[in-house]
Order: C-alpha cells, then sequence, then structure tokens
C-alpha cells in the first residue's frame, strides 16, 4: 500500500464520517454559539421546559411510531390519523358549548381510525 492509497482511504472514511454524522457536529457547535450569546437564558430552567413542552406531541408521537417499527410493523398512516383527529378536535370546537367533550371526540375518532387501519 501506497502513501497515496492511505491517504484516498481516509478521506473516504472521513467523508462517511461527516456524512452520517455532520449534522450532531453542526448542532454541538450553535448550541455552544447561543449559549455564548446567551448564557443566562440559554441553559434556564425556565427554556428548557418551554423546549420540552413544544417538542411533547413529536416525542410521543416518535415514540409510538418506534414501538411499531421496532414489532417490525410498519404503520405510515400516523400523519394523517393525526390530522384527522385534530380536524375533529377543531370541529368539535366549534359547535361545542361548555361541555368540554372536544378531546374525547378527538381521542374517539383517533381511535376508531386506529381500529380501521389494524
Amino acid at each position: 500500500m501506497t502513501a497515496s492509497d492511505v491517504s484516498t482511504t481516509s478521506s473516504r472514511n472521513l467523508g462517511r464520517f461527516v456524512e452520517r454524522y455532520g449534522i450532531i457536529g453542526v448542532v454541538i457547535v450553535m448550541m455552544i454559539a447561543l449559549y455564548a450569546m446567551e448564557p443566562e437564558v440559554f441553559l434556564s430552567l425556565q427554556n428548557l421546559t418551554n423546549i420540552l413542552r413544544q417538542i411533547a406531541m413529536n416525542a410521543l408521537l416518535a415514540m409510538g411510531m418506534f414501538l411499531v417499527i421496532l414489532t417490525a410493523g410498519i404503520d405510515l398512516s400516523v400523519g394523517s390519523v393525526l390530522a384527522l383527529a385534530m380536524m375533529s378536535l377543531a370541529m368539535a370546537d366549534q359547535r361545542a358549548d361548555e361541555d368540554d367533550d372536544e378531546p374525547r371526540v378527538s381521542g374517539l375518532v383517533g381511535i376508531a381510525a386506529g381500529l380501521f387501519n389494524g
């Protein structure tokens, strides 16, 4: 093996590594930059709580999809069922009185769609 072969192989490996894990490095650099600009705000309890609240729905959907894929079942209808449930929530909210039945209606629509899909 010559020096040029080793150099080519190592540059290929570096390229693959950056292609696979480069986004993690970008996120880490962005976090460090944001922390350097506003250290008292970025890692505050209020900011972290706000971030967790904002990602709660997507995290729940991701965990559900993870379990479905883990059991070798592939279900691509999660987004459409979520949209259907949210539309039923909006429609029930427009027609509702003060009894707050809207979340139950939305949940029942989601359950019915899940039972229909199998």
